[in-house]
């Protein structure tokens, strides 16, 4: 008996039966017959999954190197599809039908890769771009600054480009998270690094050549001021030009520039004559001349040529040899001087060229008010609109003379009825000068100064009343004014700089003032050389940072802004000429805070060590129960290079005097740490009952001021010292006429010095006025006719000016002249 089904074997296959003579019973037991399929996939494929059916939906899984194995059904057909994540197979999937045998099937798989592309641009060529794809690798830009690599399936990694000298890259890098499609336009942008050089030129007008790449000039503004930016390593030569001008240092050369250079002066010299043109011979007018001062004239190189100077007309000297390309000469007498200056040659034309120049003398007059012999100037005034030369005509004695700007004119002195000499001058206009004053509880007061007498016109509003304000200060190009107004922020206003009735007058710029918060007490505020950032102090250990824009004025603040540290920021900010740091004297703690300003931003960090101890608190005296503060720090003060730092101590208006001290440090140009210099702090050996911002640098001198304002204790003679530091000695040396008494009764608040260092103002605060005075070539303190001792004078006198209620801050606007 043998038993059959189709896609069955039996067991047994059959049975025999032999002489049956009984029922017989025989089992027989199927076995469904099954077939094998099976291949590789390879060593990637392992682990891969193959689906199929076979009666319901089954799966195999590859072993570690990539070989499956499996059995389907006699007869089965039916399909095999492999899968792994990140991988796809060839052939994607393969069928089979009536398998009445073992089957073997192979698939190849491949991993899934995505594409990450995008640009650098063309700073970007040629630079590396760093990942990591199971090992560390990297990709190359093309000529053209663009890139593009592959990833592994469910990729997630950063990609950084390499840094390129000179340039700075946005973003620093990109991440990638479980890459599943290709990643196109991922761009980087390398910007280049500029550097700003700006600073004073001395004069108005003209401009600063240089060569970056190309020849190139930057303008010098209407205030004197000149700004441009070089690239990243820039060498070269800044050179400024204005004809009828000589500038000292002709040029200023830079290496390797890896910085601003910020306070970069220059200082001009109107040329006392011109040369001869080559080709007409023909001088054209020359500035005024002085009887008995030499002057020097010249000729373009004449080789081969015979030279002859002579005195065509006018009184004067010739000096030494009158056949030269170089000439000497000195005016002896009032007139107009002409030189004739005749260049031969065998048997070519004859060229003359002519040099005319007006002069000044030295006039003596005796008005009734003057005594005779007694030192004064005639300073010319003017009428309309303008300002004039602050140059004044030196006299023995005499009154002003009325002129208009621009224009020559004769004028006859006459005294006891007769002509003493007449005299040409010319008048010259120069940038305006302002005065600007914080009168604490009266707002502000501002003035035109006079630069040739120091005398002060209010301007158009003012006063500008209806606030508290305590200190003031602008902007480097002289076009904002900036007011810390005690518990309103910060106030800004534009510079009428026009000529005209409203010259010097104030605006407030839109959206000022700028509150910090409400009701905090803010008593400084500064900015730094470039004009671009403006920095806000507070009583409650924080300072406001903000950036300044440079067309309207507006006040946007700094990210980050304010910047809390643990001390009391009450008294003076300052920064640095290199514009790299800022300073805040922490007038309750007995501490400097020093800080890095970002060039970029204008964000604060703090200088490693800061903050430093001064030494200059009053030690007894008790906690003011007003304010909170103690007679710690409040004044600071730079020299003109930023190489020493002076800090002044306060002392309290509740307290008895006390003596006051100054500490003094030098600055790390590169880090901005402080260190004491040998011997600080060092005693003033001055009682002072209270000073706020009582100190001042002179702007080219190394003289430095300190102002004293008592209420009614201490040395009420003394309104300010003088003295210079020697911070390589160690010692701080008071000049030979200090202390200085400006006002009988009074001490003085502060003290400001116009920034060509020619006159001085002293806030007189109980007496609501200041007094002005001049200050000689060697940073010396006079009064207004330039030659005389300071000496204490009363109020209403006619070096003292009215300005409104307690004036407590002065700053002089304007360029140089």
């Amino acid at each position: 008996m043998t038993p059959t089904k189709t896609g069955f074997t039996f067991s047994p296959a059959s049975f025999s039966f032999t002489n049956v003579l009984a029922n017989q019973v025989q089992n027989f037991t199927p076995t469904a017959i099954t077939y094998t399929i099976s291949g590789a996939l390879g060593a990637t494929g392992a682990g891969a999954t193959l689906a199929y059916t076979d009666g319901t939906a089954k799966t195999a899984t590859a072993d570690g190197s990539g070989n499956y194995t499996f059995t389907v059904s006699y007869d089965w057909t039916g399909t095999v599809t492999p899968t792994k994540t990140g991988f796809t197979f060839s052939p994607a999937s393969f069928s089979f039908t009536n398998v009445l045998a073992n089957q073997v099937q192979n698939f190849t798989p491949t991993a899934i890769t995505y594409t990450i592309s995008g640009a650098l641009g063309a700073p970007g060529a040629g630079a590396t771009l760093a990942y990591t794809d199971g090992t560390p690798k990297t990709a190359t830009a093309d000529g053209s600054g663009n890139y593009s690599f592959t990833v592994s399936y469910n990729w997630s990694g950063t990609v950084t480009p390499s840094a390129v000298t000179g340039f700075t890259l946005s973003p620093a890098n990109r991440s990638f998270s479980n890459v599943l499609t290709d990643q196109t336009a991922q761009n980087f942008t390398y910007t280049a690094i500029t550097f700003t050089i700006s600073g004073y030129a001395g004069v108005s007008g003209g401009s600063i050549a240089y060569t970056d790449g190309t020849a190139k000039t930057a303008a010098i503004d209407g205030f004197g001021n000149y700004t441009f930016t070089v690239s990243y390593n820039w060498t070269g030569t800044v050179t400024p030009t204005l004809a009828g001008y000589t500038f000292f240092p002709a040029s200023k050369s830079y290496a390797n520039v890896l910085s601003d250079q910020l306070t970069q002066n220059f200082v001009a010299e109107l040329n006392p004559i011109s040369k001869i043109s080559p080709v007409s011979w023909t001088l054209p007018a020359a500035p005024y001349a002085t009887v008995g001062k030499t002057y020097a004239a010249s000729v373009p190189t004449q080789a081969g040529y015979t030279i002859a100077w002579t005195i065509d007309s006018g009184t004067g000297t010739i000096n030494g040899a009158a056949n030269t390309e170089a000439l000497s000469f000195t005016p002896t007498a009032v007139g107009t001087l002409v030189l004739k200056c005749v260049v031969t040659k065998a048997l070519l034309p004859t060229s003359t060229g002519f040099y005319s120049v007006a002069v000044e003398s030295v006039l003596t007059a005796s008005p009734a008010t003057i005594t005779a012999g007694q030192g004064a100037i005639l300073v010319p005034t003017f009428t309309g609109t303008g300002l004039i030369n602050p140059g004044a005509i030196p006299v023995t004695s005499g009154t002003g003379l009325t002129v208009t700007p621009g224009t020559t004119t004769a004028y006859t002195l006459n005294v006891d009825g007769s002509d003493v000499a007449t005299t040409t001058v010319t008048v010259k206009t120069f940038a305006p000068k302002f005065v600007y004053v914080a009168n604490y509880n009266g707002g502000l007061s501002g003035f035109n100064l006079n630069t040739g007498d120091g005398a002060l016109t209010e301007v158009t509003g003012s006063p500008y009343t209806g606030y508290t304000v305590e200190r003031v200060t602008t902007d480097p190009s002289g076009k904002f004014l900036f007011a810390a107004g005690r518990n309103n922020g910060v106030y800004v206003y534009t510079i009428d700089a026009t000529p005209g009735p409203t010259l010097g007058a104030l605006t407030h710029v839109t959206g000022s003032p700028f509150v910090t918060e409400p009701a905090l007490l803010t008593t400084s505020v500064a900015v730094d050389p470039s004009g671009r950032f403006v920095y806000v102090n507070s009583d409650i250990g924080k300072i406001y940072a903000f950036t300044l824009d440079a067309g309207t004025g507006a006040l946007t603040s700094v990210p980050g802004s304010p910047f809390t540290a643990s001390n009391n920021y009450n008294g003076e900010l300052l920064v640095h000429p290199s514009g790299k740091f800022l300073f805040a004297a922490c007038s309750n703690t007995d501490v400097v805070e020093a800080f890095v300003i970002d060039p970029a931003s204008g964000a604060l960090s703090p200088v490693a060590g800061s903050p430093f101890n001064t030494g200059v608190s009053v030690i007894g005296l008790s906690v003011d129960t007003t304010t909170k503060l103690i007679a710690g720090p409040s004044g600071l003060s730079l020299d003109p290079t930023g190489t020493y730092l002076i800090v002044r101590g306060d002392s309290l208006p509740n307290e008895l005097a006390a003596v006051n001290k100054v500490a003094a440090f030098s600055v790390n140009p590169a880090t901005g740490t402080l260190t004491p210099v040998t011997n600080s702090p060092f005693s003033l050996g001055i009682l002072s009952s209270h000073v706020r911002h009582g100190l001042t640098y002179h702007p080219t001198k190394n003289v430095v001021f300190s102002t004293f304002f008592n209420f009614g204790t201490g040395d009420q003679s003394k309104d300010a010292v003088a003295f210079v530091l020697n911070g390589g000695a160690g010692t701080l040396t008071p000049t030979a006429e200090s202390p200085y008494n400006f006002l009988t009764l009074y001490g003085s608040d502060c003290l400001a010095i116009d920034r060509s260092g020619q006159f001085a103002f002293a806030a007189i605060r109980d007496a609501g006025l200041i007094r002005r005075m001049r200050v000689d070539g060697t940073g010396v303190l006079k009064a207004l006719d330039g030659t005389t001792a300071i000496a204490p004078i009363a109020p209403g006198a006619p070096e003292t000016t009215a300005v409104g209620a307690n004036p407590s801050s002065i700053v002089v606007a304007g360029s140089l002249l």
